[in-house]
């Protein structure tokens, strides 16, 4: 299995926003100019877009950042601001994503003059997305599954398709066990021919633990 890239390294902090400026300081235009001068935004928001975007509960939203990787490259950042955490997304691997969170977590009472207290973040969320190359059969989790292929190649009507096969693996969660993280999915690209044998994966994992549960998944289609 080969990775042809990394689409989205997403990392998510849920806390209070408000924890962080707990006497209501004015922020100003100068402040999104502080945070857009220190990570490199080249579409940050205007303090109009800002507070639209706070009234309609929508997120504050910084486009198109640098940040230093983790291999020593700066990578691309785009940062949402909500009412109940923060999002950073990048597309090199999550590590990137939440390394740039806790600089900005940490800089953020310096740089814009609020008062240094602490606040607890309520939970981490990791979002990988990646696209793969394989050219291993799905439906090697379980041969019987060609016979359900071939009973529905002969049920469809003549001139539709004349073979299918498996083309997704999913693991879910059950939502009785509390809100239910994104799926580890593995499923062939959509319009795009099998014979180029994409796939698109996504997992609520650091992108590291993603391969390495995709590699697990490789040795068993081929056992």
């Amino acid at each position: 299995m080969k990775l042809l890239h990394v689409a989205t390294a997403r990392t998510i902090w849920l806390f209070t926003l408000l924890d962080m400026n707990p006497r209501g300081q004015a922020i100003t235009q100068e402040a999104i100019e502080k945070i857009s001068e220190r990570y490199k935004f080249k579409a940050p928001p205007t303090m109009a877009a800002a507070l639209e975007a706070q009234k309609k509960n929508e997120p504050v939203y910084f486009a198109a950042g640098e940040f230093m990787s983790t291999s020593g490259v700066n990578v691309i950042v785009d940062l949402k601001v909500y009412n109940d955490g923060l999002l950073a997304d990048c597309r090199s691997n999550t590590k990137d994503s939440e390394r740039f969170l806790a600089d900005l977590f940490s800089w953020l009472p310096t740089g814009l003059g609020l008062p240094k207290t602490e606040v607890p973040i309520r939970k981490k969320i990791y979002v990988s997305e990646l696209q793969m190359e394989s050219k291993h059969q799905l439906e090697m989790i379980n041969p019987k599954l060609a016979t359900l292929n071939k009973s529905l190649a002969a049920m469809v009507p003549k001139g539709s398709a004349t073979s299918y096969e498996v083309s997704s693996f999913a693991l879910a969660t059950d939502p009785k066990d509390g809100t239910p993280l994104i799926n580890f999915i593995f499923e062939r690209l959509i319009n795009i021919p099998f014979a180029e044998h994409r796939y698109h994966s996504s997992a609520p994992v650091h992108t590291e633990d993603h391969l390495e549960l995709l590699e697990s998944l490789e040795r068993i289609l081929t056992e």
